[in-house]
């Protein structure tokens, strides 16, 4: 008998797990359970009625006068931004960026100024800052001021008339120019300040708006900052005063000026409609370089809500970015949330103070620096800005941290964290033959989660954050089974790693569900709880999480339960998941284990698909024999002194990621079944952050289509960690393999095999292969096949030429001759080689060449007949195409090719020396002949006596007849071709003599043609 809580409750049904164990999507309320006044609700209001049109031409409110009437720039337009009558106002929580809805809009002065209004929020809220019309920062002096809101370490200074800002390990140089240099608009202070706003990134931003209105002929020489000295400039992207940032020059201007409202109808109310419970802006803006034509937007960053918050003592009204205090405003209030249905006496209090308390907790994260620092376990910065139902609205916040609402007599709040069991279920307790158990099957888990979350560094762009398991991964042969969500109140990427982490090791330790039904101990239960249950002998005091209680007719309660460990909770940096063994199993030991043998450890550092470095390592160790063995511990020290364990596992190896530079101390024990562990074995490792190269592909394989098609196998061990993009496959020509100077078959990266090619044809190739990364390194050897193409047939040829006649006169080189063979200078040298030669036929050209050593062959056909305009006396270098007229490019030859005879034709072939031979080219012949044709014919009977082929091609000859298939028991079978036109074939056996079959054909020739 278990022990339970005094304090009897109403049964009631839960919401579960906002990011969802089973379906993370989802937040529902029964409805039939007493109390869940959930039926419906509105959210958000319609602006129909305080929108304004331009058309009426209202008064010139503006009180901007300046007399700008000679300047040249555009006016505004008097086009209303497109805006929909049922646009829903948002609710803003916390801290966030936003634009707001234009409700009027006045250019006035001569359209050379513009009045609008802009409702941000639903009122009641903090404030705004960083008011910004186009991304320019309206504000009230001419400062030009640049700061970096991305890396602390960012400086700028001055090296004399260069401008230089550092941050991140990123420099940027901006040379200020004096105006009487040759190009006088970049040596304007104007040019300078824009290059820097559209060309830096990587973090910096500048404020202060700087055109020809106030700056006319400053140029960047006389920039008035001046430190030579490096100037910190890092401001926190939350921080609204930007109190880091340096002046580069106080000479810009004001690009207009606003005013913030809040819950305030404006002065010209007759004229434009109250804005009733809104958070509203107007602006007045100058047209200028930076604001001219169309209407510019007018966005803030918004420090939201202010909601009822406790402070220890009382309830006082702040703003807050704590998701329990923002939880409660929303349910409570009744212009907005649900406090037509929900009044704050059907709270329970006590859950919303436990749960803030929890999240204001400060928990260590380590930062891009890999220095420790402090945040807040959860907040919420959310935009509520879509008409959804209560329900969806609260599921995107409670998503922020594990949280969930549970409804009894009260809607209390409550949290995923580790909780002490209240109650102890066993066999007395449970009802008979009620208990049933399921366990989530691997293939349905996810094993990679990303996680979105609103980045403020970013411009508040969502980014994702990955966390792998990569246990599961190799548990499934590297098989991914992704999972994305994103947090739409989540502003934190330590914050959105850490959910991901919780939602990964819930998945992964808790796979385990029950549901079993109990008597009247239900009723001191609620959802949330964690109790213990031990049964049958099959498991003792295992922890598990209340996520359901049904009262059933019988006056029963049945319990469904989620399997609930700990350790999954704990914040602290380096904190091991614990995997305690609650079954009955105690077997029986004698020894303890003994030290593991053959410890070995590599740094495995890689780059993920997202282009993020990711540095880890390969543990591995003997196997050993041991009759009591349960599993390997392996635990990492950065001291050598102080071990935290990292992984638990079956096997003899274990892949350790999400590491630092640095050195790790490695220790791997062996773990009896009842836990007693063996002397560890340990070994030191440096890790530095290297990307290694990928395995290399082991064997590469061709195979011939009839078609004439290439297709390619290769035989590839995908590492532990896959972080391979895919395989680059070059090729050259003759049988050296020769990667660097090699030619791609294709673009881009292979993903899959087979690759199937046509690129190659005739004469001898080497083909490899090479595995490439994600961080695009290749493997350090190539695989390679070298195949023999053979030699175009030699029928009905138009033109041929043999460039080596005569000891190769016929084309230029830097070789000597010998032997009729043509080779370079000595075995340190290169040969080139060039002819430039005039066809005498148009038709289907191909070479023919024999290559010594390593080579690349290029040809080009150019447009006309060869012309020479070298002067008396060239050298060589100046004589390698300089002095012929013609116009194409050299492209690598891979097969027969078409050729005009009107096309000048302009052969390159680079040999290169190789292990201590001189680069060398024996032959090469250009032949050009009509075109091949090829007609396949399929399920063809052949009689013994033969078959006369039906070729349509006219006036053909036949080169040669090919069977594809063949529909018999035959060893053997050839064609024989009886006569070439027509053609008539017949199929023989091994020993010669004609058969009948039925056969698939390909039949190639050529038209015949006069030259």
């Amino acid at each position: 008998m278990g022990k339970g809580k005094k304090v009897g409750k109403i049964a009631f049904a839960v919401a579960g797990f906002a990011l969802g164990y089973s379906n993370p999507a989802m937040f529902g309320i029964d409805a039939t359970v007493k109390g869940a006044a959930f039926a419906g609700g509105m959210y958000g209001m319609s602006i129909a009625s305080t929108l304004w049109s331009v058309t009426q031409k209202p008064n010139a409110f503006g009180n901007l006068d300046g007399d700008y009437s000679q300047d040249d720039y555009s006016k505004f337009s008097t086009t209303t931004n497109d805006i929909s009558q049922d646009a829903v106002i948002p609710v803003i929580y916390g801290t966030r960026k936003w634009g707001g809805l234009q409700v009027w809009h006045n250019p006035y002065n001569g359209e050379r100024y513009l009045q609008k209004d802009v409702i941000i929020c639903e009122g009641g809220i903090k404030g705004v800052y960083n008011v910004c019309a186009n991304e320019e920062l309206i504000k009230n002096d001419t400062k030009i001021s640049i700061y970096n809101i991305q890396h602390q370490d960012a400086v700028v200074y001055r090296s004399g008339n260069t401008l230089v800002l550092k941050a991140g390990g990123k420099t940027n140089e901006y040379a200020l120019k004096d105006v009487e240099s040759q190009d006088q608009q970049a040596a304007l202070l104007t040019t300078v300040i824009e290059k820097i706003r559209n060309e830096c990134g990587n973090g910096w931003k500048i404020d202060g708006a700087v055109d020809d209105r106030t700056s006319k002929g400053i140029n960047a020489k006389n920039m008035q900052f001046n430190s030579s000295q490096p100037v910190g400039c890092y401001c926190d992207p939350a921080d609204p005063t930007r109190s880091n940032m340096v002046v580069l020059d106080n000479r810009g201007y004001a690009i207009g000026s606003f005013a913030f409202n809040d819950c305030v109808a404006p002065d010209n109310f007759k004229d434009v409609g109250g804005y009733t419970n809104t958070a509203w802006i107007r602006t007045d803006l100058v047209a200028s370089g930076r604001l001219s034509g169309g209407n510019p937007t007018v966005n803030c960053i918004v420090q939201g809500q202010l909601v009822k918050v406790w402070n220890g003592s009382e309830w006082v009204w702040e703003y807050s970015e704590n998701p329990a205090w923002i939880i409660r405003d929303f349910l409570t209030n009744k212009r907005y949330g649900t406090g037509h249905w929900i009044s704050e006496e059907m709270i329970d209090d006590d859950s919303f103070k436990d749960v803030a308390a929890y999240c204001d907790e400060e928990v260590e994260y380590l930062d891009a620096a890999g220095e420790k620092q402090k945040a807040p376990r959860y907040k919420l910065n959310i935009i509520l800005d879509s008409q959804k139902t209560p329900i969806e609205q609260l599921s995107s916040m409670l998503a922020v941290g594990g949280l969930f609402l549970t409804l009894n007599r009260q809607i209390a709040l409550k949290v995923e964290k580790e909780e002490t069991p209240c109650y102890a279920f066993d066999d007395t307790t449970i009802i008979k033959d009620s208990l049933s158990i399921t366990q989530t099957a691997l293939e349905e888990t996810p094993n990679r989660y990303k996680i979105g979350y609103f980045d403020p560094s970013q411009n508040w762009t969502e980014i994702k954050v990955v966390v792998e398991d990569l246990e599961a991964q190799l548990e499934q042969d590297g098989r991914i089974i992704e999972k994305t969500i994103t947090l739409a109140g989540c502003t934190s990427q330590n914050q959105a790693l850490r959910v991901a982490r919780l939602y990964r090791d819930l998945n992964k330790t808790c796979s385990i569900s029950i549901s079993f039904s109990v008597a009247t101990q239900g009723m001191s239960l609620e959802c949330g709880d964690v109790i213990t249950v031990s049964y049958g002998g099959i498991f003792t005091e295992m922890p598990f999480r209340i996520t359901e209680i049904d009262e059933t007719n019988a006056g029963t309660y049945q319990l469904t339960c989620r399997q609930y460990n700990p350790s999954i909770y704990n914040d602290e940096l380096g904190a091991p998941i614990v995997m305690p063994d609650y079954t009955n199993s105690k077997p029986p030991y004698t020894t303890t284990p003994p030290s593991v043998m053959g410890l070995t450890v590599e740094e495995n550092s890689w780059t993920s698909a997202e282009g993020i470095l990711q540095m880890g390592m390969d543990i591995t160790w003997d196997d050993m024999y041991y009759t009591y063995l349960d599993h390997y511990s392996v635990s990492l020290s950065r001291d050598g002194e102080s071990y935290k364990t990292y992984s638990s596992t079956f096997d003899t190896s274990a892949t350790l990621t999400g590491l630092q530079q640095g050195v790790y101390w490695v220790s791997v024990q062996a773990v009896s079944r009842d836990g007693v562990k063996g002397a560890p074995a340990i070994t030191m490792v440096e890790i530095t952050g290297r990307d290694k190269p990928p395995p290399d592909v082991t064997l590469l394989d061709a195979e011939l289509l009839p078609d004439g098609t290439r297709r390619f196998w290769w035989n590839f061990t995908y590492p532990k960690v896959n972080d391979i993009a895919g395989f680059k496959i070059k090729y050259t020509q003759g049988s050296n393999p020769q990667w660097q100077t090699a030619f791609e078959l294709h673009s881009g990266i292979i993903t899959s095999q087979p690759f199937e090619t046509q690129a190659l044809r005739q004469g001898v190739h080497t083909v490899m292969i090479k595995a490439v990364d994600n961080g695009g390194n290749e493997s350090v050897n190539a695989a390679y096949a070298v195949l023999n193409l053979g030699d175009p047939l030699e029928e009905n040829v138009l033109w041929k030429v043999d460039l080596a006649e005569n000891n190769w006169e016929k084309v230029e080189h830097d070789g000597v001759v010998e032997n009729g063979v043509l080779k370079g200078q000595s075995i340190n040298d290169d040969l080139l080689l060039l002819a430039h030669l005039q066809p005498l036929a148009g038709g289907q050209l191909w070479l023919e060449y024999g290559l010594n050593s390593p080579s690349t062959v290029k040809y080009c056909l150019g447009s006309g007949s060869l012309a020479w305009s070298a002067p008396v006396e060239t050298a060589w270098g100046e004589a390698l195409n300089n002095y012929w007229r013609f116009s194409g490019i050299f492209k690598p030859y891979t097969g027969k090719i078409v050729i005009n005879a009107t096309d000048s034709l302009h052969l390159e072939v680079h040999s290169l020396p190789e292990a201590g031979n001189r680069a060398e080219v024996n032959k090469l012949n250009a032949i050009i002949d009509v075109p091949d044709r090829v007609e396949n014919f399929s399920n063809l009977l052949i009689p013994a006596e033969g078959l006369t082929l039906p070729i349509k091609t006219p006036y053909y000859y036949t080169t040669s007849v090919r069977i594809n298939a063949i529909q018999s028991a035959l060893a053997v079978a050839n064609v024989r071709i009886i006569t070439r036109n027509p053609c008539k074939i017949q199929i023989i056996d091994g020993e010669g003599q004609p058969v009948e079959a039925v056969c698939d054909l390909t039949w190639q020739g050529f038209r015949r043609e006069l030259v």
